[in-house]
């Protein structure tokens, strides 16, 4: 049995070299560029009557501010529309008012870990000024108009309300650009019904300017809507997003909310997008600043023992990672009225189940040590604490937790990463909860606590929302972690999912591994990176694009919410921010973004490109009939009393009969200006798409190919298209661009037929896509067999004569891949099977399989060898050749 031998690639092709090769591979490629126009855009420019308006109906408008570049009865509209046919049309390029966005860096530190963590550079750049040229909405109309989406509207849970909404919510957020405060309605509207299910899990404050509203939601993103379906609710509601539009969108706390339709979805942006280059690098040793609340129910008796002695191994444990380190503690039980805790007096003085035990009177949150470095007084304050009682199974936690993000100068947060420690046995009460025990006031969302550290009006306000405490966390770059015992640990992990960067782990009985729980969880947090942005002013749009360091660049992803997941330190990961606006801004605007518990941010100077930069302004023009009116952008603006292109005539003249005879055709009866403009001053001013002196051509009237006008590729004048260059057709549908019509041998449709819209139109006998094959005719393995087998291997038909004949091949060997399937093949006339690509087509890499003895190549078995690329000279009468061709070399069966 003769063992395997060396695989081959026979490459022939011609001696014109690699780069011409390529160079012709690279423009057949570019002249199918033809089939793939740019839908979004063709079409879509129509004309405007001004510069302004032209420029903000469609990013793909210019303006040509050519004096006198529209024809005679041509509307000055018509100066409006893409670039490409603007200037095919006859505008000169410093004519052409297209403003472009734009991005500049005003502030970019390179990124660094300073000392110790201390003062590190983890986000750059620090400060960009975006320039954003707006679109429309495919309406027209503005953002939001569809019911239930945008600024106009939010949802309700049984329908819309009647009070108009939405899109006037401004919610700022905490920890947006003014550090704080409350989303009131724009207009100043009132909103009432209370049980608004409002607050985004990321989304603005949507509290009310007249405080009369009550509750507050699970809302995800954008305020939700009203738990009594009293009004629209927040749809427009905004605040620190999550990497989606501008923070509007669906409540879905309340599970009486309707389901998300996709058809009530806005059309996608039209404004010219701007991408931002982000970068971030975890820093080693980063400052920590951790938080222990817990809860002191009396449940927790033996869990506040082992916690008595957490701070020194907590703190040598969290010092493993960064030498910056502060915790600090505070405790929960629940509000003092009934039916939360008992309140008879005795009860209220000592809760517990037997007087011999330890135990001190409840109470809301106690904030109990401000956040320091000295692990000895952590564990003295920690030591004097005892448990107290309640008497339903919710706890009071989400008042601690709100409290601890809101008195942040009392709690003594830093500007690093914050952790919060959340530790019970049970599950919390929530907004809505304290109408149990007559508390129908909202959480107001200012800090409450007292000398002594005590929630003093915890039994005035209700319980906040979990979207009420997600954003006070988000505001304040609080990172959760929650440390709960197995019974409660789903009802915490749902709990997670509404919070962003928050974890959960299970809690022993007795809390014995709740510092390795903290490692865990701190280790998880720190490594993920999620850019979230503050809020966007309306008609803004944003998406993220996230290359978490992958050997490829990663595409974005519908969805992509900015987040790089188990980065390490000291690696960088990269964010592409894409922006656009789909209306003008009436002021700059301030946008932040920021990585997820980490203290640094970028800022973003927003602008908007609406106005025109036309120069060439001149009141009193001569332009304009000598002084009669004011020339901006090459259109003339009359003075009063005065029309005309160019104001060349008064208002007394408009009706003379002379005037209006250059409006119709000699002795025409006909309506004046073909009923599609107006006679002004003897001349017709066409509407719309028409033109000419009579407004007698319909310049949208002309053939289309594929549904769009003139094939994209043309512009339409009186009924005709006017093809671009390398276009013909009556709608411009057919390429005069050859390249990617030539057969093997190098002519147009292989020399057996000609070019009929865009494709081979073969003679009779003649078939495929280039007219390369026949019944009768040679394959292309045939043809080349022969000159690759004397060309290889020195046999064949024409061993004796190969330099001869086969003068215009040049074969080499070279190593290549396994083949694939898809190869046609040949029998050499010592019965050797010789593999050639099918198909037959130009410009297509492919190999060549030959099976031959071993001891004709002399090789060893699985030797794996091949063809290189060959060359063909370029006298006349060369023969073809084929870019590509590989082989695979095995002995013959015996």
């Amino acid at each position: 049995m003769v063992a395997l031998l060396t695989v081959l690639v026979l490459l022939l092709a011609l001696r014109r070299g690699e780069s011409e090769l390529d160079a012709k591979i690279s423009s057949a490629e570019k002249a199918t560029e033809w089939r793939d126009p740019d839908l979004s855009l063709l079409g879509s420019c129509q004309p405007a009557p001004s510069c302004g308006e032209c420029i903000l109906s469609h990013p793909s408008c210019a303006w040509c501010k050519q004096l006198n570049f529209t024809a005679s009865g041509e509307a000055e509209e018509r100066r409006c529309g893409p670039a490409q046919e603007l200037l095919a049309r006859g505008c000169a390029p410093t004519a052409l008012e297209e403003p472009r966005g734009r991005q500049e860096v005003l502030q970019e530190r390179p990124l660094g870990s300073g000392l110790r963590g201390e003062g590190a550079t983890q986000l750059t750049p620090q400060r960009v000024r975006v320039a954003l040229r707006p679109g429309e909405w495919g309406d027209g109309g503005r953002m939001g108009s569809m019911e239930g989406w945008g600024e106009d509207a939010g949802w309700g849970d049984g329908g819309m309300g009647e009070d108009g909404g939405g899109g006037g919510m401004e919610g700022w957020g905490m920890g947006g650009e003014d550090g704080g405060g409350w989303g009131v309605w724009k207009d100043g509207g009132r909103m009432r019904g209370g049980g608004m299910e409002g607050w985004g899990r990321t989304g603005g404050w949507g509290g009310w300017r007249d405080g009369e509203d009550e509750g507050w939601g699970m809302g995800r993103t954008g305020g939700g809507g009203w738990r009594d379906g009293g009004g629209r609710g927040g749809g427009g509601m905004e605040g620190w997003g999550m990497g989606g539009e501008d923070g509007g969108g669906w409540g879905v706390g309340d599970e009486d909310a309707p389901p998300r339709d996709p058809a009530a979805e806005p059309p996608p942006a039209a404004g010219e997008p701007q991408r931002l280059a982000v970068r971030f690098r975890r820093a080693e040793g980063y400052p920590v600043d951790l938080y222990y609340l817990m809860d002191l129910s009396y449940s927790m008796k033996d869990d506040l023992e082992r916690v008595r002695q957490l701070g020194h191994d907590l703190l040598v444990r969290l010092r493993e990672v960064t030498q910056s380190v502060r915790i600090g503690f505070g405790s929960f039980v629940d509000k003092t009225v009934l039916p939360f805790v008992s309140t008879v007096p005795a009860k209220l003085r000592h809760p517990c189940p037997t007087r011999l035990e330890r135990c001190q009177p409840p109470f809301s949150f106690r904030h109990v040590l401000s956040l320091t470095g000295d692990a000895t007084a952590f564990e003295r304050e920690v030591g004097r604490q005892s448990v107290s009682g309640n008497l339903d199974s919710p706890e009071g936690g989400f008042d601690a937790i709100l409290q601890a993000a809101l008195c942040q100068e009392k709690i003594g947060w830093r500007n690093v990463s914050r952790l919060l420690v959340f530790t019970s046995d049970d599950t919390f009460h929530t907004a809505g909860d304290g109408k149990l025990g007559g508390i129908f006031m909202p959480s107001d969302g200012h800090c409450h606590l007292d000398s002594n550290g005590l929630y003093s009006r915890s039994p005035e306000f209700d319980y906040p929302s979990v979207g009420q405490v997600a954003q006070a966390l988000s505001a304040a770059n609080i990172q959760p972690i929650f440390a709960v015992t197995s019974a409660t640990l789903p009802v915490y992990q749902e709990l997670s999912k509404l919070i962003p960067k928050s974890a959960v782990g299970e809690l022993s009985e007795d809390s014995s591994n709740v510092v390795q729980l903290i490692m865990d969880a701190y280790n998880s947090l720190s490594s993920t990176v999620t850019l979230e942005h503050s809020a966007l002013p309306p008609g803004v749009h944003i998406s993220y694009e996230s290359l978490c360091g992958d050997p490829e660049k990663r595409e974005a992803e519908a969805g992509d919410r900015g987040q790089c997941s188990h980065v390490p330190i000291n690696h960088t990961v990269n964010f592409l921010v894409t922006l656009q606006a789909t209306r003008c801004l009436s002021e700059p605007h301030l946008l932040r973004l920021r990585a997820l518990g980490f203290s640094e941010e970028l800022t973003v100077e927003l602008h908007t490109l609406c106005d025109c930069n036309c120069s060439d302004t001149q009141p009193q023009a001569p332009h304009c009939s000598d002084g009669q009116g004011l020339l901006q952008c090459g259109v003339c603006s009359c003075a009063p009393g005065r029309l005309g292109r160019l104001c060349e005539c008064s208002e007394a003249e408009l009706s003379s009969p002379d005037l209006e005879s250059g409006c119709r055709a000699p002795n025409g009866t006909g309506p004046l200006c073909s009923g599609k403009g107006r006679c002004q001053c003897g001349r017709c001013s066409c509407s719309g798409q028409s033109s000419g002196p009579l407004c007698e051509c319909d310049d949208a009237s002309c053939e289309r190919h594929e549904g769009i006008l003139c094939g994209g590729f043309g512009h339409c004048q009186c009924g005709r298209c006017h093809c671009h260059a390398n276009r013909t057709g009556s709608a411009c549908e057919c390429s005069m661009d050859t390249d990617s019509c030539l057969g093997p041998e190098g002519e147009v449709c292989s020399g057996h037929g000609g070019l009929q819209v865009h494709r081979c139109q073969c003679r009779d006998g003649y078939f495929g896509a280039l007219c390369e094959q026949c019944s009768g005719c040679k394959t292309s393995c045939e043809r080349h067999r022969d000159c690759a087998e004397c060309g290889a291997f020195g046999t064949g038909p024409l061993a004796t004569n190969c330099s001869v004949a086969c003068a215009h091949y040049n074969v080499t060997l070279a190593l290549v891949p396994v083949l694939d399937d898809g190869w046609c093949k040949e029998r050499t006339l010592d019965n050797q099977l010789l593999f050639l690509p099918g198909g037959g087509g130009s410009r297509r890499h492919g190999c060549v399989d030959s099976e031959t003895p071993r001891e004709r190549r002399g090789s060893h078995p699985g030797h794996r060898a091949g063809l290189c690329r060959g060359h063909r000279g370029s006298g006349a009468g060369a023969g073809p050749g084929l870019p590509a061709l590989c082989g695979n070399l095995r002995p013959p069966r015996i």
